[in-house]
This record gives C-alpha cells, structure tokens and sequence, in this order.
C-alpha cells in the first residue's frame, strides 16, 4: 500500500510538472506613452533673460534635471486670456510641479499655481494685457527631477472682421469661395445676435463674421455656409445697426446642415453679410458667395448654376 501512495504521488508530481511546462509565462502589460509635443526645451533656459519662447498652441517637451533646475519660457501677447498646463512627460516623468507667471521684469509674480493640473501637475489661466510675459517651471520638491510637457492654450486676439466696422470687402478682395474658424480659435465671438422670430427665424447666440458686398438695385446673389455645427446666415443693410435692418436670413437646418441665403437687391448700396452660427461654440465653416447678377439674369437656375 505504501508503495502504491509513492508511485501515486510521483504520477501527480509528473503531471504538475507536464502542466507547469505547457502554461505560458505570465506577461507584464506596459503601456506605451506617446508624447504629443510640438517642441522640445533648449537648456540653459533658467532664467528670464535664456528663457525659451511659447505661443498659444505650443506645447513643449521639457525636463527638470538636475534637482533645483528651473526652466524658464516668455509669452507675448496681444492681450486676452491664457493658460499654461503641465503634464507628464516620458519616463521618468517629474509627478509634481508648480508654475509661476511673472510680469515683463521677470520679476513680479502675476499668477502662480501648484496643483490644479491633471494629479500633481499645475494649470494657471490668466487675463493677460499686452505685453511680455515669463513663466517658470519647478519641481515641487527641492531634490525632485523628471520630465513634462507644458501647454500653452491661448485664445486668438479679436479677427479684423469679428465687427461690422472690419467688414471684409469680398469683391475688392475676390472672395468666392473662404474657409474661416468661426469660433474664438479664429478670433470670432458673439457680437451680433438676432432675437428669436427675427430674419433667420431663430436667435443666433454664436459666434460671427462679417462681409460685405456692393449691389445694384435689382442684382441679386446667393450666399452659402457649410460647416459641422448649427449655423446662420443673414444680409443686413446698416453696419451702425446690422440687428434691425435684416433683409433676409436663413437658419432652416440644424448641426452641419449647409444654410443659404438667396436675395435680390431692392436699393443699390452696400450690404453686410454675416456669417453665424446658432451654437455657442461655432465651429470651422465655407462660405460660398456667386458674382452678383444683374436683375434680367437673376433666374434661380442660373444663380444655382454657379455653385455647380
């Protein structure tokens, strides 16, 4: 009996060991860290005066090493708001950091942040007024190193035609077909808004551009706007008070739904166009806009013709 219980365990001993050499070895899942960074840091950048240059857009691949390094970058600015994030850059990634954002002296601190980036990482939003600015990086502790990026996020200063009084000429200049960033990446905000029941039939709470056209009295064009977000389109005839003098509008679809206006000029003179958007945030649009055609050509079918 002692016997068989040997050669019993002996058999399940084989069996584990017949097991264990079919199991695959377990695998350390690593993730791949992709560092999305525009530029990289230039040492020696640790004071105001070797500071590296960033502009809103920019996001730099830095490092803190040795332990008290700084790095120091200059910002200048138009005016408007913007901020500066940093996060983790490649292995060994510094985990804790603090900005501070100095005036053109480099000296007098404006806005300073510790923690209120992603984890340990930092995040300062400022309202800047024009001029040259300096920030600085550092590690949270006074022995700590690693890596990060740094974001700058800056909002466009105010485009040239975001009000009527910088209209843009679209015959002086040949515009047929333009793309533009309808939103506050292209400098444009909310400056004209319908009330709701007005030319579109709808409010236009979002952002807007404007353009401008001669006509004769009897001409007539036709004028289009293509983009992913809900938009608007209108004619007006007074630049000192585009909101009352609509002639006509459109704002017939919803999110990426092209709108397109179609008008015939009752007096000769000069006519605004404004090119907006129902959603808040905008979005990037086409606009499409035919020669104008004098009032014996102005079939529908013809003016269509153009945009084929």
């Amino acid at each position: 009996m002692k016997k068989f219980v040997i050669a019993m365990v002996a058999i399940a001993a084989l069996a584990s060991v017949a097991h264990a050499d079919v199991k695959p070895a377990p695998e350390k899942y690593e993730a791949d860290i992709t560092i999305q960074a525009s530029l990289t840091e230039t040492e020696p950048n640790d004071t105001a005066a070797t500071a590296n240059p960033i502009a809103g857009g920019d996001v730099y691949a830095a490092s803190l090493s040795p332990a008290g390094d700084q790095d120091w970058f200059v910002y200048t600015t138009a005016g408007g708001s913007a901020s500066f994030e940093t996060g983790a850059g490649a292995s060994p990634a510094a985990g804790d950091t603090k900005i501070y954002v100095y005036a053109s002296d480099g000296t007098t601190q404006v806005a300073y942040d510790d923690d209120s980036g992603a984890g340990l990482y930092s995040l300062v939003t400022y309202s800047f007024s024009a001029g040259t600015y300096y920030v600085k990086v550092i590690h949270y502790s006074a022995t700590g190193t690693g890596n990060y990026t740094l974001t700058c996020a800056a909002a466009a200063p105010p485009a040239v035609n975001d009000l009527c009084a910088g209209a843009i000429d679209v015959q002086e200049q040949g515009l047929m077909t333009w793309n533009l960033n309808l939103n506050s990446a292209g400098g444009y905000s909310n400056n004209y808004s319908l009330v709701y029941g007005g030319c579109t039939g709808y409010s236009t709470p979002g952002p807007d551009a404007v353009y401008k056209i001669n006509l004769a009295a009897g001409e007539q064009i036709m004028i289009s706007e293509a983009g992913t977000c809900d938009m608007a389109l209108w004619l007006a005839t007074d630049c000192a008070n585009l909101l009352t003098t609509c002639v006509a509008g459109a704002d017939a679809g919803v999110t990426g739904a092209t709108e397109s206006v179609s008008y015939q000029a009752v007096n000769a003179g000069t006519y605004y166009i404004v090119v907006d958007a129902y959603t808040a945030a905008g979005c990037p649009v086409t606009v499409s806009i035919n020669s104008p055609v004098p009032q014996d050509e102005a079939s529908f079918g013809s003016i269509k013709a153009m945009f084929r």
